[in-house]
């Protein structure tokens, strides 16, 4: 459903905590046209992940097996889209993926209703790390509920500083 709100076509797209793959396949599935990674710290979901990859015959969708905040630097501005269902509060999840954020590239969490609290905990730092809330996409599913997609866009480079160390950031969230 937040894909109404983007041009999926050619991008490149960085799914954070990517768990079983969602929404990472799901997205290569109806735009194959994408080139998808998939990021995630648990070895046994990763090798999961590969056999779901095979199975499902996918190209250009590749499982990392890495802390998102570590493979964050290590591509820095190399995504259009950076997405993110379930892997973390927003004054955390912002931080260890931005990096990897293109300038005018789209940050979109996929949060459940309750979002209100985690956008107050922000305290208005999500611009420190170059990063502005454009869309807040309510939606009611089915047998799901109310769901928040939320749109940021990267207006300039990240500071160097971010993120910082996971410790750090588990410590001391954005905007706190």
């Amino acid at each position: 459903m937040f894909a109404k709100e983007l041009q999926l076509n050619n991008q490149k797209i960085l799914d954070i905590g990517t768990g079983a793959g969602f929404p990472g396949i799901v997205i290569k599935i109806l735009f194959p046209q994408t080139q998808v990674y998939l990021i995630e710290a648990n070895n046994k979901k990763i090798n999961f992940l590969k056999l779901v990859i095979k199975e499902l015959n996918l190209k250009n969708i590749i499982p990392v097996n890495q802390r998102a905040e570590i493979f964050s630097v290590q591509h820095k501005e190399e995504f259009d889209i950076v997405i993110s269902r379930a892997m973390a509060p927003l004054n955390v999840l912002l931080e260890v993926g931005v990096q990897a954020l293109k300038v005018n590239g789209t940050f979109i969490c996929l949060k459940a209703k309750n979002v209100g609290v985690e956008i107050l905990d922000l305290n208005g730092k999500e611009s420190d790390i170059a990063l502005k809330l454009v869309v807040e996409q309510k939606l009611f599913v089915d047998n799901i509920g109310e769901r928040v997609n939320l749109f940021f866009n990267k207006i300039k480079p990240t500071n160097s500083i971010y993120p910082r160390q996971y410790s750090q950031i588990k410590k001391k969230p954005l905007g706190k």
